[in-house]
């Protein structure tokens, strides 16, 4: 008679792994449930169940894994940060900004909690702060181009249009498929009255993604539209 094959932790954390990776969501906070009932401490197992109840919508359930997870570790900034992104989702911007608070207190250096915490003070018109933030961003990694991106968006409504060309520029060099830093940057160059340059700009955005962009080729149609034409 074959003995019983016992199955620890990690065998039911790896197979959350799997499911997660594979989007079967349930079957993955299953899988860290049995995790959890054999080491309710692991606060790994109760980020990845948050994470995946996260991708399922529900984000009450996912804010109560992370505060698991953040009181077993409290010196992990993920939770706190991925806690801040449900809220986010529940529209709950200022809870949101307590959370990345509480991850950059862990961890000053971390450009996923500061581009959080920008995104936070966008939704709630904190434009000055949202712009600070996403350089904070930048200055840690040069490469992020939705960074880029959101400091062209918030230099342009403020009429700085050269600066937000230059951002678009850098959004676009980190990530040339970017249709809508394409775009964007061709409406700017339009408010510069730099016209061939825009509509060049905007016709690279509509190859990439022709939702992003109209493709109307008469000038006078599209100096009507330009602004029309605004991706954020």
């Amino acid at each position: 008679m074959m003995s019983q094959i016992t199955r620890d932790e990690s065998d039911y954390y790896n197979q959350g792994m799997f499911y997660y990776d594979h989007g079967q969501y349930d079957d993955a906070i299953r899988s860290y449930d049995m995790a959890l009932t054999i080491n309710s401490d692991d606060h790994e197992a109760w980020i990845c169940r948050g994470v995946a109840l996260f991708e399922l919508g529900r984000y009450d359930e996912a804010i109560a894994s992370y505060d698991t997870a953040s009181r077993i570790n409290p010196f992990d900034p993920a939770p706190w940060r991925n806690r801040g992104i449900a809220r986010c989702e529940l529209g709950q911007y200022d809870g949101a900004m307590e959370s990345f608070n509480q991850a950059l207190a862990i961890n000053p250096e971390d450009p996923g909690a500061w581009y959080c915490y920008a995104v936070a003070c966008s939704k709630l018109d904190r434009d000055l702060d949202a712009l600070e933030s996403f350089e904070k961003v930048v200055a840690i990694d040069p490469d992020y181009s939705n960074a880029w991106f959101n400091i062209g968006v918030l230099l342009y409504k403020q009429g700085r249009y050269e600066k937000a060309v230059e951002s678009f520029d850098l959004a676009i060099q980190t990530d040339p498929v970017f249709p809508e830093a394409w775009n964007n940057r061709g409406i700017a160059l339009g408010r510069l009255g730099r016209y061939d340059d825009a509509f060049a700009s905007i016709d690279n955005a509509h190859a990439m993604d022709p939702e992003c962009a109209g493709h109307d080729h008469d000038l006078a149609l599209k100096k009507q539209w330009l602004a029309e034409l605004w991706c954020v």
